[in-house]
């Protein structure tokens, strides 16, 4: 039901707003897509409403506007990094499915200002939404700038990019019930958000599709301690990353690479990161000051 009154939310302010019926109609179909896959920034932002204290039907309105931020920022990453052909937007003329993304942008900051919640509380949460954006596009740059040699730079992109992201959603609907920024909350939203990356990392290298980061260079923590790996086996790997050997050699000795991948300690390395990631998380929930009900229902998130 609450993924209903979501997608409600964001129909409702786009029809508000948006002009033109054909980039209304695309915008709607946007928003009919991503409510197929999962919605999770948009319950993180409706359960610490509730946890907090809040009460109001004005709530959807609030897990609508992360929704529409992360629906922008998903059209931009696919852009970028053309590969995945199974969303609509990249099917679609990819010129206007930019103004798409730009316009739930724009939307995800008028889904807040047109509640009834008061200025102020209005005014944070539109403020919150800039920070957190502006933070998320820091970490993108860095990761398609795909620079990064070591774990601490790695793990600082994570944060800022991916970790930004769900702190977020769950400070949102913080600030919508009690009017304040908790800086807990942030915390443990960021960590959320680092280790739920961390594990589409370590799918990314085990996946041989479109979306496997090995065959596009890309720079994620297992892929470092890969790049690390003195094995002789994965000198053809190193030689791709360096620009010393091509694809057809890379796709040639999948095997070979995916044996050292389940053998070697990458998996475990990243898994390791993870497992210090959630014990962050629930030493910041313990301390909450809320009911061991909603601890719970937390902590299912991790």
């Amino acid at each position: 039901m609450d993924r209903l009154h979501v997608e409600s939310a964001m129909l409702k302010v786009i029809h508000r707003h948006v002009t033109p019926p054909v980039l209304r109609d695309l915008m709607e179909s946007y928003v009919a897509y991503k409510m197929t896959e999962s919605t999770v920034f948009g319950e993180l932002a409706l359960l610490h409403y509730s946890m907090f204290g809040g009460v109001s039907e004005e709530r959807y309105a609030g897990a609508a506007a992360i929704e529409l931020l992360v629906l922008a920022l998903d059209i931009f990453d696919d852009l970028q990094d053309q590969d995945n052909d199974r969303v609509p937007w990249m099917k679609h003329n990819q010129a206007q499915s930019m103004n798409a993304a730009i316009g739930f942008l724009a939307l995800s900051t008028k889904a807040i200002m047109d509640t009834n919640f008061d200025n102020n509380r209005k005014s944070i949460a539109v403020e919150l939404l800039q920070h957190r954006l502006n933070q998320s596009v820091g970490g993108q740059y860095i990761d398609v700038d795909n620079g990064i040699t070591v774990e601490d730079e790695c793990l600082a992109m994570i944060r800022a990019k991916s970790g930004a992201l769900v702190a977020c959603a769950c400070q949102l609907g913080c600030v919508l019930a009690t009017g304040a920024l908790n800086d807990d909350v942030g915390s443990y939203g960021e960590l959320l958000g680092m280790s739920a990356q961390l594990r589409n990392d370590m799918e990314g290298i085990l996946r041989w599709d479109t979306r496997n980061d090995l065959i596009h260079r890309k720079r994620t923590l297992p892929v470092l301690y890969l790049l690390d790996d003195s094995s002789p086996e994965l000198q053809v790997l190193r030689d791709y990353y360096a620009g010393q050997a091509t694809v057809d050699q890379i796709y040639a000795n999948k095997h070979v690479i995916m044996d050292q991948i389940e053998r070697g300690g990458c998996i475990p390395y990243t898994q390791v990161h993870i497992q210090f990631l959630k014990q962050e998380c629930h030493a910041y929930i313990a301390g909450l000051s809320i009911d061991l009900h909603w601890k719970q229902k937390l902590e299912n998130f991790i």
